[in-house]
């Protein structure tokens, strides 16, 4: 780190130890409740959990910070993408099951006794053929699976960032992210963690209106990033 960025982050840092600001709240609730073994409190601001023991805690400095665009409607039009390849690809499978039907038979009768035979000539062309399109559409369902999973991670992430009960799915804005260094003091011994922090600044685009939102625990990391 450079010796300006390590004075911006010690700036940042006054910043944020000048008062009780929202992010040094929520670390401090966070390491209380592992201090009490308070899972419900953890999991309320917190998204990972901390499988040490607390006996001390301060922040050291803000390590870096980002904003970036709010991505459900680019995830939504991923995830269509995603589903057109694979309803393409599950066709050309189904195009190729009906041109090639009885070969195909031979081929995964025998499959059924013998997972690792290989035909030759024509039957081996054929088993190639297919076992590459099994392939594609295994990787083509992951796909959507992937993105889906991702869609559900940051609706849950905003679910628990908006106080209420947000119209998710009308909310636009950014996404703002810290790093923030935090040693800890474990039995004795002071280790330095990063936490990452998530606010989502969003507003309903169409009341206009801008729910509240707290500071989110994503990630707990050992050492400086």
């Amino acid at each position: 780190m450079s010796k300006q960025s390590k004075m911006l982050g010690t700036l940042a840092f006054l910043s944020l130890s000048a008062c009780s600001s929202p992010e040094q709240s929520t670390i401090d609730q966070f390491f209380r409740a592992v201090q009490d073994s308070n899972g419900t409190a953890m999991r309320a601001i917190s998204l990972v959990s901390f499988d040490e023991t607390v006996e001390s805690w301060r922040i050291v400095e803000l390590i870096q910070e980002s904003t970036q665009p709010f991505e459900l409607e680019e995830l939504r039009s991923q995830l269509r993408t995603a589903g057109y390849e694979r309803d393409d690809q599950l066709e050309e499978g189904r195009k190729y099951l009906v041109k090639n039907r009885e070969a195909l038979e031979t081929i995964l009768a025998k499959l059924e006794v013998d997972q690792t035979f290989k035909f030759r000539s024509k039957l081996g062309k054929v088993q190639q053929k297919w076992s590459q399109l099994v392939d594609d559409r295994k990787a083509k369902e992951r796909a959507v699976q992937n993105v889906n999973r991702t869609i559900a991670k940051e609706i849950k992430l905003v679910e628990k960032s908006l106080l209420g009960d947000p119209d998710v799915e009308s909310l636009v804005g950014n996404v703002l992210n810290k790093d923030i260094l935090v040693i800890v003091n474990s039995s004795a011994e002071e280790r330095p963690f990063t936490v990452t922090l998530r606010k989502y600044d969003l507003k309903n685009r169409q009341t206009n209106q801008t729910p509240p939102s707290r500071w989110l625990i994503v990630n707990i990391q050992e050492g400086n990033l």
